[in-house]
């Protein structure tokens, strides 16, 4: 369902998206920065 709910995103003008769709696009973000630090300590 999030992948749907992102997808539409993609190519979107941030300054015209919603609040609600800024946080959605930020904890995505979070997100993907805490995975690839996690998959990299556990690879080093």
């Amino acid at each position: 369902m999030t992948c749907l709910l992102m997808g539409r995103l993609k190519n979107a003008d941030y300054e015209k998206l919603s609040n609600k769709d800024k946080v959605r696009l930020g904890t995505l973000v979070n997100n993907t920065l805490t995975l690839t630090h996690l998959v990299n300590e556990k690879i080093g």
